[in-house]
């Protein structure tokens, strides 16, 4: 999963959520079944200063994640 969020936290709290929020909602749609964490142990966490560091991310979010899984 890859996303761009804005939060005025520390990103690890972000991550913790984001994970935690997902993992749950997986679980409820049936989704994900396993006992251990469907995510990797650590993740790439990055502040964004620019305007095009920003568009680049989004970017990489939206078009450079290889083929649909639908």
């Amino acid at each position: 999963m890859h996303t761009v969020v804005t939060a005025s936290c520390d990103l690890e709290l972000v991550l913790v959520a984001l994970k935690a929020n997902a993992t749950r909602r997986m679980k409820e749609a049936g989704c994900w079944s396993g006992k251990r964490s469907p995510w990797i142990r650590r993740g790439s966490k990055r502040y964004l200063w620019t305007d095009a560091q920003l568009g680049g991310a989004i970017a990489y979010v939206l078009y450079d994640q290889g083929e649909s899984l639908d």
